[in-house]
């Protein structure tokens, strides 16, 4: 992806220092904007279409029953009468009988604008480390202007929590003239159930190539003053995924690596391999810089293309999940 525009907030909060297992407290969140690539929005293939919401607009989703999904620290039992939802009009909910997390890609009121606008989701990967992705596809905003147009999907991680919000095609005419009450909601919030106690929020206002960050402890949900641009993500990341804020003692099950430091090359033991077996490098910043299959016992890494810096490599399988810190000089 293209980070020729990059801006990186970080949410006051707790510091997760001391653990890397996925109810680790994420109060802390690092905001990323990343925007002028177009071609980083590619829409989704082979995914599932909602054609059925119910009365409250919302359409609960058959996926990840019986797993747990972490975000804001909190664990969400999927299941039963608590688990995903997906709004007509821009939003995910996921709910549990005390909490809820509200994900906001241009809620306040998006409808369709022929037969081919659609709602849809696709669910990605194995349990434990899946990838929900949920698109809106030629929609417009209710309180824009007529000819208005929008692309975007939500894509959320269960292993991390991590959260983006990524837009594809919009009308030109959609890049300003909104106001906080009329204009796109985009934004994260986690509240107590019935949302009668805001506990965290990190939620963007002003213009959308250069957002503010709300944080306020409400849940009042203003909006941007227009419509993102193709090729705008914005993600939030749980801080715990920062490598350099991570010791090796945090590792319950250490991946082997060498040589640490590395230059150009690294070599990572690989000893757990099935057809669903992933290895990514992340770095400092909590970005998926690289991700592959291994294929074998061993497998060696091309580290030509990145920055010196701290990373993070992460191996997942069905049953198994390792990690392991090392620094690119």
């Amino acid at each position: 992806m293209n980070t020729g525009t990059f801006l990186r907030w970080l949410m006051p909060g707790w510091a997760c220092l001391a653990t890397l297992a996925p109810a680790c407290a994420q109060d802390d969140y690092v905001f990323e904007l990343v925007s002028g690539d177009t071609r980083s929005y590619v829409e989704l293939t082979g995914d599932t279409w909602i054609s059925d919401f119910d009365l409250d607009g919302f359409h609960h989703l058959p996926v990840m029953n019986d797993q747990e999904l972490h975000l804001f620290g909190s664990a969400f039992l999927i299941g039963g009468s608590y688990g995903i939802a997906v709004s007509a009009h821009g939003e995910v909910r996921i709910t549990s009988n005390t909490d809820l997390v509200l994900v906001d890609v241009a809620g306040g009121g998006l409808e369709p604008i022929d037969g081919n606008s659609r709602v849809s989701y696709q669910l990605q990967g194995v349990p434990g480390s899946q990838r929900l992705a949920v698109q809106y596809r030629h929609m417009r905003l209710a309180s824009g202007p007529g000819t208005n147009e929008l692309n975007a999907q939500i894509w959320i991680d269960q292993a991390t929590g991590a959260i983006e919000l990524q837009y594809g095609y919009r009308s030109e005419n959609n890049a300003s003239g909104y106001t906080p009450f009329t204009g796109p909601k985009v934004g994260i919030l986690h509240a107590t159930a019935g949302m009668s106690n805001c506990l965290e929020k990190s939620w963007l206002t002003g213009q959308p190539n250069a957002p503010l960050l709300n944080s306020a402890l409400d849940c009042e949900r203003p909006g941007l003053t227009g419509l993102p641009y193709h090729g705008t993500t914005y993600r939030f990341m749980p801080t715990f995924l920062v490598p350099a804020a991570i010791s090796e003692e945090a590792l319950a099950s250490p991946l082997d690596l060498y040589p640490v430091p590395a230059h150009d090359r690294l070599t990572v033991r690989t000893p757990v391999i099935d057809a669903h077996t992933e290895l990514r490098i992340v770095d400092g910043m909590g970005r998926t810089v690289q991700v592959m299959r291994p294929t074998g016992e061993r497998t060696d890494l091309d580290l030509a293309g990145l920055a010196p810096g701290h990373y993070l490599a992460v191996l997942t399988s069905p049953n198994s999940l390792q990690r392991g810190r090392f620094t690119k000089e």
